[in-house]
C-alpha cells in the first residue's frame, strides 16, 4: 500500500501518513485539513505535495478525548496552500484552551463538540 500518489507526478509518492489531507489541500479538494505526526508524517507529506504543514508542540490541538487513546508521541496540526492558511487554522485551533468545569478559558472546540478532551 502506498497511500495517495503525488499530485505533481502520478508515479511518485505523496509521504507519510498524513499524505492523503496534503493531497486532498494540494488539488484544492479542501482549504485547510488537520494530520498527525508521529515522525514526520505532517512534514514529508507537506513538503512532497507542495503544501504547508505544521507539526506543533504536543497537546497545542488537542485531538483526544475519553473513548479515543491515542499514542502521546503523536502530535497533531494543520495542513494548508499556504503559510496564511496555515496560520489561521492554528490560530482558530490551536489556541489555548480551558477542560470543562475548570473554570478558566474558552472551552475548545473539540471539548464543545465532543464533550471533553483527554
Amino acid at each position: 500500500y502506498n497511500g495517495p500518489s503525488n499530485p505533481y507526478d502520478l508515479k511518485r509518492f505523496s509521504g507519510g501518513s498524513s499524505s492523503g489531507s496534503a493531497v486532498a489541500v494540494a488539488t484544492g479538494m479542501v482549504p485547510v485539513a488537520i494530520g498527525y505526526d508521529g515522525g514526520g508524517s505532517i512534514r514529508i507529506p507537506a513538503a512532497w505535495s507542495g503544501t504547508v504543514g505544521l507539526a506543533v508542540g504536543f497537546s497545542r490541538f488537542p485531538f483526544q478525548n475519553k473513548n479515543v487513546n491515542i499514542n502521546p508521541s503523536v502530535k497533531s496540526g494543520p495542513l494548508a496552500a499556504n503559510v496564511e492558511d496555515a496560520a489561521e487554522a492554528f490560530l482558530l485551533l490551536g489556541q489555548p484552551f480551558s477542560r470543562q468545569g475548570d473554570g478558566g478559558g474558552a472551552v475548545h472546540p473539540y471539548t464543545a463538540l465532543y464533550g471533553g478532551v483527554g
